[in-house]
């Protein structure tokens, strides 16, 4: 009964617990932040963020979102990514079966899961 009323177990409270330990983390510290995700759950990562931390690019495959800007933040394709330079990536994508593609593609550009990018979603 606790967890459908008590508002502790909320989704906006586990997404706001995954923030704050992911902005903690070593491996974010000195990097730029990418978002890789702007469907219903990348957005509800996108309002999440403080003002200090936004992603600077956001990283999309549906052709309509491409080019668009999203809360103030580019939209591009995963080509236009390239290597992590820098950067990390933060996966905010609600559907379970994009998780292989994007780990696939991810992995094949030089990125390396957890030093370099993180599925939060």
């Amino acid at each position: 009964r606790l967890s459908r009323r008590d508002p502790h177990y909320a989704p906006e409270a586990f997404l706001a617990c995954k923030m704050h330990y992911l902005l903690q983390a070593p491996m974010l510290l000195r990097k730029r932040l990418v978002q890789w995700g702007a469907g219903l759950v990348g957005k509800q990562w996108l309002r999440a963020w403080p003002p200090e931390r936004k992603p600077e690019l956001l990283v999309d495959i549906d052709p309509r979102k491409i080019g668009q800007r999203i809360h103030g933040i580019a939209v591009v394709e995963p080509e236009t990514l390239g290597a992590p330079k820098g950067r990390f990536c933060v996966i905010a994508v609600g559907v379970g079966e994009a998780r292989p593609q994007i780990r696939e593609w991810l992995d094949s550009h030089g990125w390396a899961e957890l030093a370099d990018y993180v599925f939060v979603a």
